[in-house]
């Protein structure tokens, strides 16, 4: 009996030792050779390497004009938006109303405007796109500059109407709006009839992309500038802006098509080629930035270390009708995957990667960096399957020295 008493308290004591040993290697590892350190939340991006260049936009564009002097004009299209041949794309009065009319008629101008726009696109959209529509215009409303015009923001008040008008129609009919819309056209034709001023329209001749606005290069066309050299360019670039019009009212171009000529030096033009797709970012005049897609149309011989480039794009709308002689970045390349400080980049066993807290051990995943600065680098995952693949959420140590795979942490 006694034997047996001593193998149970040796057996006993085994398991103790291995306890301590235990529990003394995870504070030592937690605690002793820890240092401090911090983490950051994995997000995928996508990261544009670009360029800046400088340019000048040239399009094909048929000027408009009134017939006669007018006191004020009210625009039935929309900047950048496609009209239809024969159809009325303003409508302006001969002389001053008396003001009491002339307050009335803004008012149903608004109103009717924003019932005509509600009943044409009724049928654009189901319920759920519409309850989504009416959060990004009210998300967009709230979110304009603070340089942003009084009419930008009108504007986007009633695109917020406009979109809970369609979700009204959606569940209840249109009938309710065609009847409000015919009244307000009746009110205002009373309105008009009871003052001095006379309301005429004004029609396109053509289809084509409408804008009331104005800078001056309309008798630039991109038609006059083919398989442009440097010293065209030289030129084009310097052409003055013409002065306003009189009776200009608008201009029309009926193709969707429109060049942007950079001077460009030969060492970031290397990767240009007649036929590239190439993406440009412009910043609107709203301080927001858009993306055009172009292609490379022409790339003239190189002169004292700069080509000049042709960018082909067709695609029309009111942000690209603002473009001009304006500056753009042109993107050379866009790295999807994980934006990390440069710091979390480590180096284990040969391999790069980032290491991960899981718990309160560190998990080491191997990367592949797709783009590095001295900040931050765009980061993939090299595992595509196991508990080594990099996720979206994962948090990445940054600082803390002798880490390894598999470390406990002290982080109480």
């Amino acid at each position: 009996m006694i034997k047996y008493d001593k193998i149970f308290i040796g057996i006993f004591y085994a398991f103790a030792l291995l306890a301590i040993l235990y529990f003394s290697v995870s504070i030592v590892n937690g605690s002793f050779f820890t240092d401090e350190l911090t983490s950051e939340t994995l997000d995928e991006i996508s990261y544009d390497k670009s360029i800046a260049i400088d340019g000048i936009a040239l399009r094909n564009e048929t000027m408009l004009y009134s017939n006669e002097p007018y006191y004020s004009i009210r625009y039935l299209a929309k900047n950048g938006s496609r009209v239809a041949k024969s159809s009325s794309y303003a409508a302006y009065l001969t002389s001053q109303p008396d003001e009491e009319n002339r307050e009335k008629l803004l008012y149903l101008y608004r109103k009717i405007n924003q019932l005509e726009d509600t009943i044409r696109r009724i049928t654009q959209y189901d319920i759920i796109t519409i309850d989504e529509k009416i959060k990004d215009e009210i998300q967009g409303y709230l979110e304009l500059s603070h340089n942003s015009t009084f009419d930008d923001r009108l504007e986007k008040i009633d695109n917020i109407q406009i979109s809970m008008n369609q979700k009204m129609i959606s569940t209840e009919g249109s009938t309710y709006f065609e009847y409000t819309l015919n009244e307000l056209r009746t009110e205002q034709q009373s309105v008009i009839s009871q003052s001095s001023a006379n309301e005429k329209h004004l029609y396109t001749n053509s289809a084509g992309y409408f804008t009331s606005l104005y800078d001056g290069y309309e008798y630039l066309n991109y038609k006059d500038y083919v398989d442009i050299t440097v010293a065209d360019y030289s030129q084009l670039i310097t052409q003055k802006a013409m002065d306003l019009p009189e009776l200009y009212v608008g201009k029309i171009q009926n193709e969707p098509i429109w060049k942007y000529y950079s001077l460009i030096s030969t060492d970031d033009a290397t990767t240009l080629y007649v036929g590239k797709t190439v993406y440009l970012e412009f910043d609107s005049k709203q301080n927001e930035k858009f993306k055009v897609r172009t292609q490379v149309e022409y790339i003239s011989k190189p002169v004292d270390g700069n080509v000049a480039v042709t960018f082909s794009c067709n695609i029309l709308n009111n942000n690209i009708f603002d473009v001009r002689k304006d500056s753009c970045r042109m993107i050379m390349e866009t790295y999807t995957g994980f934006k990390v400080s440069s710091e979390a980049l480590r180096v284990n066993n040969g391999e790069t990667g980032v290491y991960v807290l899981s718990g309160q051990r560190v998990i080491f995943k191997p990367v592949e960096i797709l783009y590095s600065t001295e900040d931050f680098s765009v980061i993939t995952s090299k595992n595509k399957t196991g508990n080594k693949i990099l996720k979206a959420k994962d948090e990445v140590v940054i600082g803390g020295h002798d880490l390894f795979d598999g470390k406990i942490l002290n982080l109480s």
